[in-house]
C-alpha cells in the first residue's frame, strides 16, 4: 500500500507539472491565455455573486485569464530599479534617526510611490541653468500613499493629542458590536470594504494623520519632503538629488569620525560651511592651541581629507613668508573614501580563501554526504567547535562586504553622477 500511495503521490504531481507547463503542441494555438485561479475565485461551499463579473473572470468557476509565459524566456534583473528601493531604504533609515518609527513608515510608504513614478535616479538630474528643477520631480497624493501604508500602523501614537482611543489604530475596525448569544455570524459578502475602511469618516481620519506625519517631515530641519504647488495641496513631492548630498555629506562626516576622531570632524565641518581659513583662524573657531591644530590639519592633509593652497607674500615662495589657506573638497573626498571602499571589499574578499585554508580539513569532512546535515551526531566536539569557528569568520567577513557594498551604492549610485575613481 505504501509503494501504492507514493505512485499515486507522483502521478498527482506529474499531472500538476504538466498542467503548468507551456507546450508548443497544445498551446500554441489557444489564445494565448492560460486559466489560473483569481482574486475572486470563490471556493465550491461560498455562494458565486451573481451581479456581474468583471472583464476577463470566467462566470463558471471564477477563475481569471492571465497570460501566458514561455518556458523559453528570458528574464534579467533592473538594477535602476534595485538602486531607487536601496535608496528610499537608506532614506527611511535617515528619517527613522529623526523622527522616530511611525513617521518613518510614512515616508517609506511616500517614497515607494515615488519609485514607481521614476525610471532611474539619472531622471531626475536637472541641468544646471534650470531654475525649475524642483518641479521636474514626480509628486503623490495622500490617498496614494495611504494605499501602500500597512493599516495596522497607530499613526496617532507618537502626535500629541491624536492619539487612537479604545485601542482601535487609526479608527480602523468595526463599529458595530455584535450580541454575544454563542451564535456565530457570517460576514455578509454584499458590505464593501475598500482597503479596510468601515466608514468614510476612518479613511478621512487616517488621511488627516497622514498628511500630520508628512507636516513633521516637511517642518524638520532635513525637510524629508516638501507640499507640491499650492501650500494647501495634498501632492507631496521628495527633493531626492538634495537629500542624497546630505546622505553622502553624512556618510563622510562618519568616515572622519571614525577614522580621526571628534575634534578632526569638528574641523572639517568648519572648513566645509566656511571655506579656506589659514590655520590662526581654524584654532580660534575650534578653541584649540595652534600648535594642537596644526598637527591635526597635517594629519588630515597626509590622509587626502584637507587640502592646502601656498599663498605667498613675496616672490621668494620662502616657507616662512608663506600662508597657507586650508580647505575641503567634498568630490575628492568622496573620490577617495570610494576607491578605498572599493580596497577593503576586495581584500576582504581575498581574505576568504586564506582563512578557508586554514580549516580546509574539516570543511571537506563536514562537506561529505554521509556527515552533512548530521554534524552534530557524526562530529567530535574539537570538529565541531572548529567548523562553528570558521562559519563565524567567514559571516563577519560577508558581512563587511555588505557593509562597505551600502557605502559604495551610497557614494556612487544614488546620486546618478558618474563618480571617476581618479583622484
Amino acid at each position: 500500500k505504501q509503494a501504492e500511495f507514493k505512485q499515486a503521490v507522483h502521478a498527482l504531481k506529474r499531472k500538476w507539472r504538466d498542467d503548468d507547463t507551456y507546450s508548443d503542441l497544445h498551446d500554441g494555438g489557444s489564445k494565448g491565455a492560460i486559466k489560473r485561479p483569481g482574486e475572486h475565485f470563490q471556493p465550491s461551499n461560498k455562494r458565486i455573486k451573481l451581479n456581474g463579473v468583471p472583464n476577463g473572470l470566467d462566470s463558471a468557476n471564477g477563475e481569471q485569464e492571465v497570460q501566458k509565459l514561455s518556458n523559453d524566456l528570458v528574464v534579467r534583473v533592473d538594477f535602476t530599479r534595485c538602486v531607487l528601493s536601496l535608496r528610499s531604504r537608506r532614506l527611511q533609515q535617515y528619517a527613522k534617526r529623526f523622527m522616530g518609527g511611525v513617521s518613518a513608515e510614512v515616508y517609506g510608504a511616500l517614497l515607494q510611490v515615488l519609485e514607481g513614478k521614476t525610471r532611474s535616479v539619472r531622471d531626475e538630474l536637472a541641468p544646471e541653468d534650470d531654475e525649475d528643477e524642483e518641479e521636474k520631480l514626480p509628486v503623490a497624493n495622500i490617498s496614494e500613499v495611504a494605499e501602500v501604508l500597512d493599516p495596522t500602523i497607530d499613526l496617532g501614537a507618537t502626535i500629541k493629542g491624536l492619539a487612537s482611543s479604545n485601542g482601535v489604530p487609526n479608527g480602523v475596525g468595526k463599529h458595530k458590536t455584535e450580541p454575544d448569544d454563542g451564535i456565530k455570524r457570517e460576514d455578509s459578502d454584499d458590505e464593501e470594504k475598500p482597503n479596510g475602511f468601515t466608514s468614510y469618516r476612518d479613511r478621512a481620519k487616517r488621511m488627516s494623520l497622514i498628511e500630520a506625519h508628512l507636516s513633521l517631515l516637511e517642518e524638520h530641519g532635513k525637510s524629508f519632503c516638501q507640499r507640491a504647488r499650492a501650500h494647501n495641496s495634498n501632492e507631496w513631492r521628495v527633493n531626492f538629488p538634495a537629500l542624497t548630498s546630505m546622505l553622502i555629506e553624512a556618510e563622510l562626516d562618519n568616515t572622519v569620525k571614525d577614522r580621526f576622531g571628534q575634534i578632526a570632524l569638528r574641523i572639517v565641518r568648519m572648513l566645509r560651511d566656511r571655506g579656506k581659513l589659514d590655520e590662526k583662524l581654524v584654532a580660534s573657531n575650534v578653541m584649540m592651541r595652534v600648535k594642537d591644530v596644526r598637527a591635526i590639519l597635517t594629519q588630515l592633509q597626509f590622509h587626502g581629507i584637507l587640502e592646502a593652497q601656498e599663498l605667498p607674500k613675496d616672490n621668494g615662495r620662502q616657507p616662512s613668508r608663506t600662508l597657507y589657506l586650508w580647505f575641503f573638497d567634498p568630490k575628492r573626498v568622496q573620490s577617495l573614501v570610494l576607491q578605498q571602499s572599493y580596497k577593503a571589499m576586495s581584500r576582504t574578499l581575498q581574505r576568504i580563501p586564506v582563512e578557508r585554508e586554514r580549516y580546509r580539513t574539516i570543511i571537506e569532512k563536514a562537506e561529505r554526504t554521509d556527515i552533512k546535515g548530521h554534524e552534530q551526531e557524526k562530529l567530535e566536539a574539537i570538529e565541531k567547535q572548529m567548523l562553528r569557528e570558521w562559519r563565524e569568520i567567514e559571516e563577519r567577513l560577508l558581512a563587511q562586504v555588505a557593509r562597505v557594498d551600502e557605502i559604495v551604492a551610497l557614494l556612487r549610485d544614488f546620486s546618478g553622477k558618474d563618480t571617476s575613481l581618479a583622484t
